[in-house]
Parts: structure tokens; sequence; C-alpha cells
């Protein structure tokens, strides 16, 4: 229980508000894969990493869950990050490396969501905030 401040919405207006987790929607995040390309183009070095996320729906109805992640944004002209194409591409993305799906899904429903993505970077510089 707890007290928040809401805007004003007009009468049939929607809204977005978090009232907390659902206990009866599982949802897992992994790391499936990470590898470093053997070969170098010129002084360049590029990983690759991809993701599995997954879902399972334990209510007693249809609902509808919307996944969000996202990709490395470089803030240096030398790094190079590209979305690879996965199982089911993203309903939406954007500049800040947003990645959005829209998933529907029926009462004790599975699904995954795969998604990989590579950053290319100078052979000898440092990329901090990448997974180990």
């Amino acid at each position: 229980m707890g007290t928040s401040r809401l805007d004003q919405v007009a009468p049939g207006q929607e809204f977005e508000v978090f009232l907390g987790t659902d206990d009866r929607i599982a949802v897992d995040r992994e790391l499936v894969a990470r590898d470093v390309d053997k070969t170098l183009l010129g002084n360049r070095r590029r990983i690759r990493f991809a993701y599995r996320v997954k879902a399972q729906n334990l209510n007693d109805r249809r609902i509808t869950l919307h996944v969000w992640d996202q990709i490395p944004v470089p803030r240096h002209e030398d790094i190079r990050v590209q979305l690879e194409r996965g199982g089911v591409q993203p309903d939406e993305t954007d500049a800040l490396g947003t990645l959005k799906w829209k998933l529907m899904l029926e009462p004790g429903e599975k699904r995954s969501i795969e998604f990989a993505f590579s950053v290319e970077h100078m052979r000898d510089a440092r990329i901090a905030g990448l997974p180990e």
C-alpha cells in the first residue's frame, strides 16, 4: 500500500500507471551467447551478444504483455552497434536502443524472444558496460 500522485486525466483518456509486479506472469532474461569474432576487420574487433527472454502467462485469462529491452548506444564515433536479426522482430525500436514487443499470451502459454546485437570497436579500446 502506498500513495502516489497522478496527473489529471479526462474521462475516457488512456494513461499508464505502474501497480507493481504480477506474480502470474513469469519472465526470465538470459545471455545465451557472447562470441568474439576471431578474424579482425583491419584494426577492429567485433563482439556478438545474444539474449533470450522467456515469458509465461500463469493467469487464467488471455493477457497482452509489453516487453521492453535495450541494446547499447555508442557515445563514440569509433564504436558501432548493430541489431541482428532474431526470431520475433521488435514492434518498435528507437534511437536510444529501446526494443519493444507486444505479445498476446493465452492462459498457460509460453513464448520466447531472441535477439542479438554486435559491437564493433578498435581492437585496443576498452568498452565499459558490456556483459562479461
